[in-house]
């Protein structure tokens, strides 16, 4: 790493408002994977009334929780880097963390669609979604939009 860069990492490292905003940001992205782990654990999906939606269901609260916990990790990765003078990351453990949450991101929007279609399906066809109801296909469906 060249010298500049170097003096820019010490002076974000002693900015007060810098480490602010990654230790907020930390914080808003584990906290938000944790208190949605919680609702997952405590509320579940009973609310739904299919077996194929809690399916689904399932993996959206898998995907989201994926998400706040790597974009968190990596936040938490920078604020410890941040307590050493003129380390850098390596670029595959970034690549890795940014990959995952964009790819949750999209897999999370995919999933919410994949409900959107199985619940059009099921009110134009509602004989024909009960007998071919099957959780399997639906959580290949889930686990291929991922």
């Amino acid at each position: 790493m060249s010298d500049t860069l170097c003096e820019a990492i010490n002076e974000a490292s002693r900015s007060v408002e810098f480490n602010a905003i990654i230790f907020t940001k930390m914080l808003i992205c584990l906290g938000g994977a944790a208190c949605l782990l919680r609702q997952w654990a405590v509320h579940g999906v009973r609310f739904l009334g299919h077996s194929n939606s809690r399916v689904l269901f399932h993996a959206y609260y898998t995907a989201n929780i994926a998400l706040g916990a790597s974009i968190g990790s990596l936040y938490l990765i920078d604020f410890v880097r941040l307590r050493f003078t003129c380390v850098a990351l390596d670029f595959r453990l970034v690549v890795v963390l940014r990959g995952i949450a964009i790819s949750e991101i999209l897999s999370a929007h995919l999933i919410l669609i994949l409900l959107s279609l199985e619940r059009l399906y099921s009110s134009l066809f509602p004989a024909r979604f009960e007998r071919s109801s099957a959780q399997s296909l639906t959580a290949f469906l889930a686990a291929m939009v991922v």
